[in-house]
């Protein structure tokens, strides 16, 4: 699949074809509070510099369940596939429409 093509899928679909569904079985399990990435980021860690590693400490921090469901080996396209499971946990920014990607 390409760019373009990857781009059209939703959030599911996104994680689906790179991270496989065991992941949204766990996110699905997991009960979520909605909050802005503002909210979000004050349960990061900064990683100096790596905002990859700091979202992961994050996503450990507030939902560990769905840190371990998430692959080792993240592929090359690790920052979308946390930013659209970042969606997935109900984290998005208070404007309609903005999103970390």
């Amino acid at each position: 699949m390409n760019i373009k093509e990857l781009n059209a899928l939703s959030s599911r679909e996104f994680i689906s074809t790179l991270w496989g569904n065991d992941i949204l079985a766990v996110i699905d399990a997991t009960e979520t509070t909605p909050m802005t990435y503002n909210d979000f980021l004050d349960h990061c860690i900064a990683c100096g510099g790596n905002w990859t590693a700091m979202l992961l400490t994050g996503i450990k921090a507030l939902y560990p369940e769905v840190y371990d469901a998430i692959p080792d080996d993240m592929g090359t396209l690790a920052w979308a596939c946390l930013c659209e499971t970042l969606t997935l946990l109900n984290i998005s920014d208070e404007q309609e429409g903005i999103s970390c990607i």
